[in-house]
């Protein structure tokens, strides 16, 4: 892509030189992400489920640090970006350099980075060079893992990041509450909110809408289609989506690969290397049954 072509799309997402609607608040995630941007010589990444308010923390990360020429938010979600891989990657960055000029070392937020192969190489290389502190954010477990570790030699520290918690879903709704005589006298509103939120769950978007099912059917199904089906080129699509109804359908119950694998009559081989992918994209996560023995652990 031509350099004045990358510099339109990038300008739609940066504060260069107009203001940016940052949302909700998220000062649990703000303070916390800060000092771990500022004091420390680490590539910060943000992991968490599509959709959680990962983009919007970024934003506000991004003002917190300056909002202007200083910072780059790339968008990896943008439709606009065709060809996503190392190659743009660096063309965005020298474009960044050429065309803005920052006058200080910028901050780099690299949003749903997950989406541009070898993406690793280009944050360890700017970060070894001390060009630029790196943030980068992705719907993937995989940014919690070891393999990213040693993908980036060591130098990263991760934050995931979820959908709103009761206590922001309230000031969200309009209803903060600081002390107890406050909970007290809106207990009736909080008690209407609590059961919204135990049946909805806290997504910023959802909790706003009036179509709250429509929208968690769209989540759900982008996060199969994108994050799963085509993120590992899985054919067996049917068996990915019933896999994944059965999980959310039995949500905090104890689960067997073997006995999963009998009940829907998918082959235990499948069902573990599905329920990876699942777990991969933040759909589901999995607790090892406690035991002192290993080899129970590993049965359960």
């Amino acid at each position: 892509m031509r350099k004045e072509e990358l510099l339109e799309i990038l300008s739609d997402w940066n504060f260069w030189a107009k203001e940016i609607d940052t949302g909700f608040k998220r000062d649990d995630y703000i303070n916390k992400l800060i000092p771990l941007i500022t004091e420390t010589n680490q590539i910060v990444c943000i992991a968490g489920i599509r959709r959680s308010g990962k983009s919007t923390i970024i934003r506000q990360l991004a003002k917190e640090l300056g909002g202007d020429t200083s910072t780059l938010i790339v968008n990896f979600e943008d439709e606009r970006f065709i060809q996503r891989d190392l190659k743009l990657l660096r063309d965005i960055y020298d474009t960044y350099l050429e065309k803005v000029k920052p006058t200080k070392k910028p901050f780099i937020f690299l949003d749903e980075v997950q989406n541009v192969p070898e993406w690793e190489r280009f944050a360890r290389g700017v970060h070894e060079r001390k060009e630029a502190k790196i943030i980068i954010s992705g719907s993937s477990s995989k940014l919690l893992s070891a393999e990213l570790a040693t993908l980036l030699t060591g130098r990263n520290i991760t934050f995931f990041a979820y959908p709103l918690s009761f206590k922001e879903f309230l000031k969200f709704k309009g209803l903060p509450v600081a002390t107890e005589l406050e909970i007290l006298a809106k207990r009736v509103e909080i008690k209407r909110a609590l059961d919204e939120y135990m049946e909805y769950g806290g997504f910023p978007e959802v909790a706003l809408s009036t179509e709250k099912k429509r929208i968690l059917l769209g989540y759900f199904d982008t996060i199969i289609t994108k994050d799963t089906i085509e993120r590992f080129n899985i054919r067996e699509r049917g068996k990915i989506k019933t896999l994944s109804k059965f999980y959310l359908t039995n949500i905090a119950s104890p689960v067997s690969f073997h006995k999963v694998s009998s009940f829907l009559n998918i082959p235990h081989a499948t069902v573990d290397r599905f329920s990876e992918y699942l777990q991969t994209a933040c759909l589901v996560f999995f607790i090892t049954k406690f035991s002192f023995s290993m080899k129970e652990q590993e049965k359960a």
